[in-house]
């Protein structure tokens, strides 16, 4: 009991004393030159040559050591910060399958997923504690579980069906897992399966609804929610994650908040335009993004949302079904192409290029193109490009196609 007492005490400063070696030790071997930092001499200097050259990618390094606050953290609520006990971490294993896309994500953007997947700490405790109080049977608490998902699929309620499977999965104790494919029938289709052997001895496969065409390499829901539901797809070839038609995002439309909440994370590091026009009965809002996303990706966004002419605030609802239009779009630094997608009938056309280095925003170009349903709605929009403030964007016109550079 002093144990934990005194660790509840210094909690603060275990907590952030792990946090600062992993921001201050972040690096990537392939994003500078010592050669090239030896000549840079001002501030100036520093900023001309990331506005070239971009800086590293979230490492492999930054990543492993940003596991070890959440390490700290759990040996605090459990009274181990003072324990020698040497940390467990679930052991993680893959077919040949997946070694080769964790090696390809690991060639052209130096991050580790293996290593990382291989590195997260054995959050067992807190499920143990309960199992061993309550005296809970975790084979037949899955079993529950499993009804219960069932339950609450047939009633369209995915995310309450996910939860309750979850919750079983993480009170039964996870020793080791195995991400496997399995053959579909369909061509060069497989389906991704996870093998979880628990702690009592028994062993259970979840099946994420997620697919990967080994020939195109497309790994996506055949429900588009995105793979593992998500709202993204990847295509493995680009090395670039999709927005799926039937994102979970698109249930929650688009607010201002968003953007102000992403603008002030770490994380996210992004310019958007928002271009505003009547049409028909409603005010429609078509936006773009352009910048670096999870300090992992470079990326672009193309997103199309409307809402009634009466409604205040900065709410939209996303594009309906109906209301589709064929959207390409293609991401640019310099004369280096880094990715292009569509032509796709879409409400939300992204994609988040993984490499290596991350450029700022004003140094990237976004081209993109809308085929609008009518002549009406083109020029609506063309207007709105043209009472933009910043009068940054310039467009051509090809019938009712409108294809735009910013």
């Amino acid at each position: 009991m002093l144990n934990k007492i005194i660790a509840f005490l210094l909690a603060p400063l275990f907590f952030f004393q792990t946090l600062t070696p992993a921001f201050l030790g972040a690096k990537n071997n392939q994003s500078f030159s010592d050669a090239d930092l030896q000549n840079l001499r001002s501030p100036a200097d520093y900023v001309n040559y990331i506005q070239e050259n971009g800086a590293p990618v979230f490492s492999t390094e930054t990543g492993l050591r940003l596991l070890q606050p959440m390490t700290t953290l759990r040996r605090i609520l459990t009274g181990k910060i003072f324990s020698d006990e040497r940390e467990a971490f679930m052991t993680v294993k893959a077919d040949e399958t997946f070694r080769a896309m964790y090696d390809s994500i690991l060639e052209q953007s130096g991050f580790d997923v293996y290593a990382i997947l291989n590195h997260v700490p054995n959050v067992a405790d807190g499920a143990q504690l309960l199992t061993k109080t309550f005296r809970i049977d975790t084979a037949a608490l899955r079993a529950w579980t499993i009804e219960q998902r069932d339950k609450y699929n047939e009633k369209g309620q995915g995310g309450v069906a996910i939860a309750f499977r979850m919750f079983g999965v993480f009170l039964s104790v996870i020793k080791e897992a195995e991400v496997f494919g399995t053959p579909t029938g369909e061509p060069d289709e497989i389906q991704v399966c996870l093998r979880l052997i628990y702690k009592d001895g028994t062993e259970d496969v979840l099946y994420p609804a997620t697919y990967i065409n080994t020939a195109t390499g497309k790994c996506y829901s055949k429900t588009g929610v995105g793979m593992f539901a998500t709202g993204v797809d990847m295509d493995m070839n680009q090395m670039v994650a999709c927005g799926a038609i039937n994102a979970w995002q698109r249930k929650y439309g688009f607010m201002l908040l968003y953007d102000l909440m992403a603008d002030t994370s770490p994380l996210f590091n992004f310019t958007t335009r928002r271009l505003k026009f009547n049409y028909g009965d409603k005010e429609w809002m078509i936006q773009i993004w352009k910048g670096n996303y999870l300090m992992l990706t470079n990326g672009g966004e193309l997103g199309v949302y409307n809402r009634e002419k009466w409604r205040a605030g900065t709410y939209y609802d996303c594009a309906k079904d109906e209301e589709l239009m064929d959207m390409t779009m293609q991401l640019s630094h310099g004369d280096d192409v880094l990715f292009s997608v569509g032509p796709e009938k879409h409400w939300w056309l992204t994609g988040f290029k993984v490499g290596k280095t991350l450029y700022l925003p004003d140094t990237l170009t976004l081209r993109f193109s809308i085929a609008f349903p009518n002549a009406e709605m083109r020029t609506a929009f063309t207007n709105a490009i043209d009472r933009h403030i910043l009068h940054d964007i310039s467009y051509t016109v090809d019938g009712n196609t409108v294809c735009a550079v910013w």
